[in-house]
Parts: structure tokens; C-alpha cells; sequence
């Protein structure tokens, strides 16, 4: 059956639910309209250096790239993105979302997904890391840029968190082989 499900990327290629058996991968779900998914990215964008060694991490974006692409948030990731049409995280049990599922040789379709910001960094990101000089630097320079970012914006902070574009961490999602 995973054979069956597909993601595809910005650029229309796609890739086998299978393929992110090895190495094990964890799929973080993303939906355009879900606020909680929009705080999130922030925090998403520094988990490429958090996770566990073997691990490998891909953001998957429920709908098309068009849907992504008007929200401030989102940019950062629309090219590095998997899309879903639906079936995927349907098969996965990935919602509502945000939600995040491994997917090894032992779970083709996941076990037990994470829901929330707080379930899937317990999934992904590896214990002390927000400790680490690397977490503190990327925390500060978000926080500097998020102010600028509301100044130039006008946009109110939102009271659980801001939610503004950032550039640091660098996102560093590996690529897949193609087959």
C-alpha cells in the first residue's frame, strides 16, 4: 500500500511513501489555514539540527503550493516542501494538524502520531538541544527579526508567540535519490 501513496514536491515530482523508510524520516503535517501550524514554523525551521543521529526530517505541506505561498510563515518552506493531496496524511493518521509521524521499516505508515508543537518536538528534536548555543543563537536572531518584521508589517504580536518570517536556522532538509 505505501507504494500507492505519493508526495510531490513544487516542482511536480514524486516520491513513494516508502522512500522515507530509509533512513527513518519523521513527516511533520502542515495545513494553510491551521494557526498552531503557522506558529510552528519558526521552531520547525531549527529542527533539521536537533534531531537524533539516522534521523531525517521533511515538512509536508496538505495541499497545493499556491495555498502556502501567500503566507509569510509558510515561504520559507514552500520549495522545500512535500505536498499532500489528502491521502497521505489520511493513511498516516496525520490530523488534524500540526501533526508528525516516523516512518521506518518497522512502520511503513507511522506509529503513533505526534499532534501539536509540544508532541512532535518530543518526537524530533533531541533532549538539551534548545540548550545549546546553536538553539540560543537562532532563538535571539529570531526574536530581532520578528520585532523588525512586526515594525515593517504593522501587524500586532499575537499573543502566543509572534509569527513572523525568519532566516536563521538555515533550512537543511536532505534531498531524496531519485529513482
Amino acid at each position: 500500500m505505501t507504494h500507492e501513496l505519493t508526495l510531490r514536491n513544487v516542482r511536480g515530482e514524486q516520491i513513494a511513501l516508502s522512500d522515507f523508510q530509509d533512513p527513518p524520516t519523521v513527516l511533520v503535517f502542515f495545513t494553510p489555514t491551521c494557526d498552531a501550524c503557522r506558529a510552528m514554523t519558526e521552531r520547525f525551521r531549527a529542527w533539521p539540527n536537533a534531531l537524533p543521529e539516522g534521523v531525517d526530517l521533511q515538512p509536508v505541506f496538505v495541499g497545493q503550493p499556491s495555498d502556502f505561498n501567500s503566507t509569510i510563515e509558510f515561504v520559507p518552506l514552500v520549495e522545500h516542501a512535500w505536498y499532500d493531496d489528502g491521502s497521505v496524511s489520511s493513511a498516516v493518521s496525520a490530523n488534524p494538524s500540526p501533526a508528525a509521524v516516523l516512518i521506518d521499516k518497522e512502520h511503513p505508515t507511522g506509529d503513533q502520531p505526534a499532534y501539536g508543537m509540544q508532541q512532535i518536538e518530543q518526537l524530533v528534536v533531541r533532549p538539551g538541544f534548545w540548550q545549546e548555543p546553536i538553539a540560543q543563537e537562532a532563538a535571539q536572531q529570531w526574536k530581532a527579526e520578528a520585532g523588525a518584521r512586526l515594525m515593517e508589517s504593522g501587524r500586532k504580536a499575537d499573543p502566543y508567540g509572534v509569527r513572523t518570517f525568519s532566516t536563521a536556522p538555515k533550512i537543511s532538509f536532505r534531498n531524496r535519490p531519485e529513482r
